[in-house]
């Protein structure tokens, strides 16, 4: 494939909005492991960024995995599993066509974060529960480090770019 340096800077623009998401999400979430925050209704708030900044890592990480899958593979994945069906094409090779975007830990880490995408889209029972977002914290610092290093191997590998990234 002919390398395409606007899709790749529409990948990378993905990435640092979803890595921006991601370093919020941690700042955040360290200042309420340490207690700095007491106020319940500040507390709360702060637990609410936390949820919003990881449901803005997912959905920046599926941006990009949807531009290269849609590029690569023709199509993107349809019905009611799209997300998780999207993830697991990227996790996969298609002998002739490409080989796996994304490694089997990294689509553990996107499949974790999708759940809890979707767990702060519909906030079941109208409260939100922060001890689920804490697991997906880390989550998110792993899948954003290893989503940008497996693209850009796969972008290279693949002629999308060149030597630089």
């Amino acid at each position: 494939m002919a390398g395409n340096p606007a899709l790749w800077a529409d990948v990378e623009r993905d990435l640092g909005e979803a890595e921006k998401s991601c370093a919020g999400a941690v700042m955040r979430a360290e200042s309420l492991d340490r207690g700095a925050i007491t106020d319940p209704d500040l507390r709360l708030d702060r637990e609410l960024a936390v949820g919003t900044m990881l449901h803005a890592v997912y959905c920046n990480l599926e941006r990009a995995l949807e531009r290269l899958v849609r590029r690569y593979d023709g199509d993107l994945p349809q019905g009611r599993d799209y997300h998780a069906e999207l993830v697991e094409r990227a996790a996969h090779d298609i002998a002739g066509v490409r080989p796996a975007m994304i490694s089997r830990a990294t689509a553990l880490d996107l499949h974790a974060l999708r759940s809890f995408r979707h767990v702060v889209r519909n906030n079941y029972g109208g409260t939100f529960a922060y001890e689920r977002a804490i697991p997906n914290v880390n989550a998110s610092v792993r899948a954003v480090a290893s989503l940008r290093a497996e693209l850009t191997s796969f972008a290279m590998d693949t002629g999308l770019i060149g030597g630089q990234t």
